[in-house]
């Protein structure tokens, strides 16, 4: 894959030259384009991403040029973000100083740094602390780099990647990563917890003492393996993975890449599946290659939504740094694989579903719904997964009980509401059948449709806080070709006032392949069809149609209150 490895090199390398040009000399970073400046971005992933294409590109001026925007970065990460909020931001920024010179006396950044820089590095280097599980990853690389480059006398590093190892394995999601936050509802599995493992084995690779790498490498194995196992039933039609969760799309796809070409390298895949994880390597590559690059302007290609607005978390710069990182990790582990390498054909997802149990306890179930179409057709993924931030508003959505689905339903739209889902207003809260399940089961009903039966003992508001006392309630997706049912029914607890229902079916845009179409099967609550062209478009988010219920009404005790609807999947513009 030497062809291979080269050519992500050179991609890499076209993203990163417009990556240096948004530092300036006090290593702030400003955004791309006319993307919103507002949010404050840490300069440590892209000091990350420049260190990593300037240490595989090795020398020469353009070579010079990253080093420099990194070794900028890097000091205005330390200098402006070293507080204790930004462990993430710091220890990218510390493993990019690490890529440009393992010793400090020849290392040409550290040369740079005025004492002031030095000093704020070498403090954070020796902070000893507990994080929690999602943060683990970056107190990893902290270790490793303060112990490699002379910061600290003893090295600590190989407990902590057993325990945090260890800890993985012996949680009920068994080897995934939740990368929930210690004070909200547990059970966030997505790409951001393979981000994390392909971080620990990066800076494993980096660590100088060889016998811990190797101990290390081998046990990291037993993580990676399970997200592995399911990429290929995460496959879409476009050739994406990750269509739900945080990162999803672009950033999705290039780390299922990284995964991949991280288990040929290592020698991890069974020979027998060793072609199949190949052509699937080769089916995300021609994803990123003609859906999320511009090879004539050397820029990512972003959905229009998701230009300018901050809700997932990762800004416009944000992600191509984080493009550029994995394509350097490409092409490093490019080298060291053997196969030939195709960029893949179109993909045909087989027609079909399945439930990918994540995490199963006395409380929560947690998993991901995956139905394929066939026939050309689309496949969805339905998470039931706790949100990704409070803080990130909108970006909740991400992770909602309706079908992800590329292009269609993608999770780089920003949404108001969570679409095709019943949304209750019950006493100021507002109910979602979303985020976790039980009782979790699916099957065939009629016409071989495929069913996806969930419930929830207690109702959970949108923002992910559970309402004990609220009230239950029972949900069943149906898939059929390109028609999906859903009916939910909601049994309260207690005498309570709904102030409102909502429905909504997302618009299509001008240039779109799918419309949606919905028709109200049973509807207890008795809501309206609004008109499409006129409902409120807010800010940045997509326009949605929506069916709603604004008069106040009262729901009795242990009543069962029906909604259910048929969507159609149409080529045409129309929407409803």
């Amino acid at each position: 894959m030497r062809n291979f490895a080269e050519q992500s090199l050179d991609i890499a390398q076209h993203i990163a030259g417009h990556l240096v040009t948004q530092i300036g000399e006090d290593g702030r970073v400003s955004e791309l384009g006319d993307a919103d400046p507002s949010v404050g971005l840490q300069p440590g992933p892209i000091a990350h991403a420049l260190a990593s294409c300037a240490a595989a590109m090795g020398s020469g001026e353009a070579c010079a040029q990253l080093a420099d925007g990194a070794a900028r970065s890097i000091a205005g990460q330390f200098y402006h973000h070293s507080r204790g909020d930004c462990m993430v931001g710091c220890a990218r920024g510390a493993i990019a100083l690490m890529a440009l010179g393992l010793n400090r006396s020849r290392n040409g950044a550290w040369a740079k740094f005025p004492d002031s820089i030095r000093d704020r590095i070498t403090r954070w280097m020796r902070t000893k602390e507990d994080v929690p599980l999602q943060l683990r990853p970056y107190a990893i690389v902290r270790s490793i780099v303060a112990s490699g480059m002379g910061f600290v006398s003893t090295d600590d590093s190989e407990k902590l990647v057993e325990d945090y190892l260890k800890e993985l394995l012996a949680s009920p999601a068994a080897g995934f990563v939740d990368c929930s936050a210690m004070d909200q509802l547990q059970g966030r599995y997505d790409a951001s917890g393979l981000m994390g493992l392909l971080l620990v084995r990066e800076a494993l690779q980096r660590h100088a003492n060889s016998h811990i790498r190797e101990r290390r490498l081998h046990d990291l194995r037993s993580c990676m393996a399970r997200y592995l196992r399911i990429l290929p039933y995460l496959l879409q039609r476009d050739g994406s993975s990750w269509a739900y969760g945080e990162p999803s799309g672009c950033l999705g796809t290039v780390c299922s890449c990284s995964a991949i070409l991280c288990a040929l390298a290592d020698g991890w895949i069974d020979p027998v599946q060793r072609e199949s994880q190949i052509a699937l390597l080769g089916r995300h590559f021609r994803n990123f290659f003609f859906n999320h690059f511009d090879s004539e302007t050397g820029n990512i290609i972003l959905p229009a939504a998701a230009v300018g607005h901050h809700s997932s978390g990762f800004s416009q710069v944000g992600i191509a740094a984080e493009v550029v990182h994995q394509l350097a990790l490409w092409h490093q582990f490019g080298k060291n694989v053997r196969d030939t390498f195709s960029a893949g054909t179109e993909v045909n997802v087989a027609e079909g579903g399945r439930f990918v149990s994540f995490e199963s306890g006395s409380k929560y179930d947690r998993g991901l719904m995956i139905y394929g179409c066939g026939n050309g057709g689309p496949s969805f993924q339905l998470p039931l997964l706790s949100p990704p931030r409070e803080e990130c508003g909108v970006a909740r959505n991400k992770s909602a009980a309706f079908p992800h689905c590329a292009g269609i339903l993608d999770a780089s739209i920003e949404w108001d509401v969570p679409p095709l889902l019943p949304l209750l207003t019950v006493g100021g809260k507002t109910i979602a059948p979303s985020f976790y399940g039980k009782n979790i089961a699916t099957g065939l009903g009629a016409s071989r449709s495929f069913q996806f039966r969930y419930e929830q003992p207690e109702v959970i508001s949108i923002d992910g806080e559970l309402l004990p006392g609220f009230g239950s309630c029972k949900v069943q997706w149906s898939f059929n070709g390109n028609e999906m049912r859903l009916e939910y029914v909601f049994v309260p607890k207690k005498v309570a006032r709904m102030e409102r229902f909502c429905y909504a079916v997302p618009i299509p845009a001008a240039d779109g392949e799918m419309s949606l179409r919905a028709k109200i099967l049973h509807d207890d609550f008795h809501g309206e069809w609004e008109d499409g062209d006129d409902s409120p478009i807010r800010g940045p988010f997509a326009p949605m149609s929506h069916y709603t219920r604004t008069t106040p009404i009262l729901l009795q005790v242990d009543n069962s209150y029906r909604f259910s609807v048929a969507v159609d999947m149409i080529p045409s513009d129309e929407g409803k």
